[in-house]
């Protein structure tokens, strides 16, 4: 059994939309999501900021205990649930068991050549079958949402860190509340890792994922094309600081 059902590798952008066109390898992911990585990495690295090199999943109370130490004058909210502390954390760039993904496929190759300090490594676009990943975990053909389906309530860092050391569950695919306008603009979407650190590219099931290879000498021509069809810093990340970086091209 290999890991991917389709491992594709383009130097354009042209190239990437034809594989999603009808007739095109990839035409049948009409609800995939997608994700885009800057640096190509060795299989088994398809993993949450918590559970990669350098960390771990039994930092993360001490990380969510100092968060809200001293996030909490900060946010505009008077009352988070548990979810909305997670996501705070994610998107101010602590580390969590969650890992981003997009409902766009040209929003993913966008962050596989976003960078022009990666420009000398390969890229990738992986594209996911949610709905594959909630079955593997034994959670149905269904995807959950965020604070409004019970099964996502184990996941969260209170109910990591207060369950038996021998409850583990497999990673799921869902859906939040898009509470930043960074989430509207990139149509994000997410998955979790509870106890234990799985990969998704290391999970052995030839229909959960596909790859798109972007070569170190395609990306700036495909950045170029990219930004031309007005994708930017300023429109994936609609915030002040985009302004400082060259976004409001």
């Amino acid at each position: 059994m290999s890991f991917y059902w389709a491992d594709e590798s383009v130097s354009s952008l042209a190239q990437f939309v034809a594989l999603f066109e009808k007739g095109g390898r990839f035409a049948s992911l009409a609800n995939h999501w997608f994700r885009g990585e800057g640096k190509a990495r060795k299989r088994g690295s398809l993993l949450p900021s918590i559970s990669r090199a350098g960390s771990t999943v039994q930092r993360e109370w001490g990380l969510y205990q100092r968060f809200r130490q001293n996030a909490s004058a900060f946010l505009p909210h008077s009352s988070l649930s548990a979810w909305d502390w997670m996501f705070y954390m994610r998107h101010y760039g602590i580390d969590t068991r969650l890992l981003d993904w997009s409902e766009s496929a040209l929003v993913a190759l966008y962050f596989a050549v976003e960078k022009p300090e990666n420009d000398n490594r390969g890229g990738v676009v992986w594209c996911l079958d949610p709905v594959r990943l909630n079955e593997l975990a034994g959670s149905g053909r269904q995807i959950h949402c965020a604070g409004l389906d019970v099964t996502l309530d184990s996941y969260t860092i209170e109910s990591v860190k207060t369950s038996p050391d021998d409850v583990l569950f497999q990673p799921l695919a869902f859906i939040a509340p898009r509470s930043f306008p960074r989430l509207v603009a990139q149509q994000g979407v997410f998955t979790v890792t509870h106890r234990n650190p799985v990969a998704l590219d290391a999970i052995r099931d030839d229909s959960l994922l596909a790859r798109v290879r972007v070569p170190a000498g395609a990306k700036t021509r495909i950045r170029s094309a990219l930004q031309l069809l007005g994708y930017s810093r300023l429109s994936l990340y609609p915030e002040l600081q985009s302004l400082a970086v060259g976004g409001a091209r």
